[in-house]
């Protein structure tokens, strides 16, 4: 149903909800659309590479292809990555991206309507849960134009 989809006069939009997976990194709590969300991987080996610019913390290998795996201080500022680590593979137009994320992860459904035009990382998703949610659309246009 399209959220322009009209119930009773009411417009459904304000009401639809989207399932994220939910962590906290540093003192953000942090939520990434499962849309992008390829697999957790409990670990994996991530190698440094040279000439990868400082957004990328190194890259490792799944199914064959070289995933680079983001730096979290290119996106918070803060170098702290999260604790008891696995890896989500987060794809968008076939490119793979690695982002470390805590363990105790958690998908949860919040609203959302799905307008993402704000430029920047993040997105306020819910400012009363202090809960922001990863445009993962700028980010990997960002990562491409390096």
């Amino acid at each position: 149903m399209s959220g322009l989809a009209q119930e009773g006069g009411m417009s459904l939009e304000a009401g639809l909800r989207s399932r994220w997976l939910v962590f906290a990194i540093s003192d953000r709590k942090v939520a990434i659309s499962l849309e992008h969300m390829v697999i957790i991987l409990k670990s994996a080996e991530i190698f440094s590479a040279p000439l990868t610019g400082k957004e990328f913390k190194g890259i490792f290998y799944y199914n064959d292809k070289a995933v680079p795996v983001l730096n979290w201080e290119f996106l918070t500022g803060k170098s702290k990555a999260p604790q008891d680590q696995g890896i989500l593979i987060l794809e968008q137009n076939d490119d793979l991206l690695g982002i470390e994320i805590d363990e105790a992860a958690k998908v949860e459904q919040h609203p959302f309507s799905g307008e993402t035009n704000e430029p920047g990382f993040w997105i306020d998703l819910e400012p009363e849960q202090g809960l922001w949610a990863l445009n993962v659309g700028n980010l990997f246009q960002a990562l491409r134009k390096g």
